[in-house]
């Protein structure tokens, strides 16, 4: 089913938000009301029904003042859940599609902002506006019902004008979101690759391109709300110029001595918020109309179920069965590749690169699937399977220790302990303890530890086979022989792919794979 932007008008916040929105606009045919009939107590001399009406008036007006504060509680908590659902569907369509993590921040930092302003914002403040008209149109037309109608036709003429300046603020706001999210991968660039930058001496040219880029993107997005600000001048001044027509055919009216002064001003106070409130009305919609690119990115957020609900099954034998795989039908990477690591095997693949060392462990994982032939898992194909996996770059999240073993998933701290010291990390444990903070990647630790918190990860949830990616090539030649020793003797069945490796250490696998 596909995704639209309804979905997050729903709930009970959302219909207490858009209850108080509608009460809270009483206030305004509330003012009018009594504007009216203190004009009318002026022309009828009733001085007794002045000291009735003005502690009823403040009275009445406290009660509008607690709508209006119970209205923005109301719209502030219903945005937050809003806000909340919104960036969860972005990161689950992030994980699922592979976006860019550049992209993602730009539109959660940037793009979500002018969506909750533009429009969620606008469609309470029009349900608002609508509200008014309904409330204020009903105290006009018992006013002078001629008088009411000459004000709303001439109010209704320039909302047409909308249509065409929403598309202008259309145009500006794509090229905006299209400049934010390449300023936000240029600075990921910069700071990522500082060390090159600077290596070469070319860091002033960096920081000159990315002030261009930012001035470029900040200058786009002046540009778009230059284009709304228009858009709401011209509208304002249209409306502004239409009001003063029935004024001129009210004043007629009263001088005439077909309206009374009371009347009168019921009519042009009321009417003239009626007014006002269609050319909002427009100018609201035209926002509304601008955010239609950042909206259709929302709506395009892949349904993503959780892997993490579906039973996961222990990998402990591994089989190729005359494999063949390729990314394009021009290049072949594997061709007819048989291999079995039966449990509590070391199997060493080797091989130059291009070769589908990587690829096969991708096989295995279930990242990719074969052109032909089969991959077995426990003698069958399996749809979801639990592997341990160690990278040359493992994942680190900034969190603690605790957090990066167990991922959020509950384990008594004995487990805990005895992963951490089969991997070798019990001393670093002990003095830093699992609570320890990561800092972004793991950057305050060591390669080699954050190899063995992977390691550990993977034991901790109890995998029987250890994916090894070039896990040490990264490391220095003392780190990666303690990281070896650590991985070929967990017990585990190990599948380690690897350009180089020490003869040494070689020796210590039960099979040797070389890819041609």
């Amino acid at each position: 089913m596909k995704q639209t932007m309804k979905q997050y008008r729903q709930g009970k916040l959302w219909r207490r938000a858009v209850f108080l929105t509608i009460l809270a606009a009483l206030e305004t045919p509330y003012n009018t009301g009594t504007y009216a009939l203190f004009f009318w107590l002026m022309e009828t001399g009733r001085l007794d029904y002045l000291f009735i009406y003005v502690p009823a008036y403040i009275a009445g007006y406290g009660l509008i003042f607690v709508l209006g504060k119970l209205k923005v509680k109301a719209v502030n908590r219903y945005q937050a859940q809003a806000l909340t659902e919104i960036k969860l569907d972005c990161v689950k369509d992030a994980i699922c599609t592979g976006k860019d993590t550049a992209e993602v921040l730009s539109f959660l930092d940037n793009d979500l902002k002018l969506v909750m302003d533009s429009y969620f914002g606008n469609i309470l403040n029009i349900i608002g506006k609508v509200s008014l008209i309904v409330f204020t149109l009903c105290l006009t037309l018992t006013s002078n019902w001629i008088f009411a109608l000459i004000y709303l036709v001439l109010g209704a003429i320039p909302l047409k004008l909308s249509g065409f300046l929403s598309k202008k603020v259309e145009e500006k706001t794509k090229k905006y979101s299209r400049s934010v999210q390449e300023t936000t991968g240029l600075v990921k660039d910069v700071i990522r690759n500082k060390s090159t930058l600077m290596n070469y001496n070319v860091i002033a040219a960096a920081i000159k391109r990315t002030k261009e880029m930012i001035f470029r993107s900040e200058s786009s997005l002046a540009d778009r709300n230059d284009r709304m600000a228009d858009a709401n001048l011209i509208l304002n001044f249209v409306y502004a110029s239409i009001n003063m027509l029935p004024i001129a055919v009210g004043i007629y009216m009263g001088i005439k001595g077909y309206i009374s002064i009371s009347a009168f001003v019921a009519v042009q106070y009321s009417s003239g918020w009626i007014v006002g409130s269609l050319g909002l009305l427009a100018s609201l919609s035209a926002g509304i109309k601008g955010t239609r690119p950042l909206c259709e990115k929302i709506e395009g957020f892949v349904q993503w179920t959780p892997e993490e609900l579906k039973e996961y099954e222990d990998v402990e034998k591994v089989e190729f069965q005359h494999v063949d795989f390729s990314y394009t039908p021009e290049k072949e990477i594997l061709r007819d590749v048989s291999f079995q690591a039966e449990p509590g095997r070391r199997v060493l693949i080797q091989g130059p690169s291009g070769s589908g060392k990587s690829t096969l462990l991708k096989l295995i994982s279930g990242e990719l699937k074969p052109v032909a032939g089969k991959v077995l898992l426990n003698g069958k194909e399996m749809e979801h399977r639990k592997i341990g996996y160690v990278t040359q770059s493992p994942a680190m999240f900034s969190d603690t220790i605790r957090y990066n073993l167990t991922l959020g998933r509950d384990f008594p701290e004995e487990k805990l302990l005895d992963a951490v010291g089969r991997a070798g990390l019990g001393e670093f444990i002990a003095e830093k303890g699992l609570d320890y903070r990561l800092e972004e990647a793991g950057d305050n630790i060591s390669g080699g530890q954050r190899q063995r918190i992977e390691i550990a990860r993977a034991l901790l949830y109890d995998c029987s086979v250890l994916l090894v990616d070039e896990g040490t090539s990264a490391l220095d030649k003392e780190t990666a022989a303690k990281v070896h020793d650590t991985i070929l003797n967990v017990g585990k069945t190990v599948i380690e792919v690897a350009h180089y490796i020490p003869e040494d250490v070689k020796a210590q696998f039960d099979v040797v794979l070389n890819l041609e």
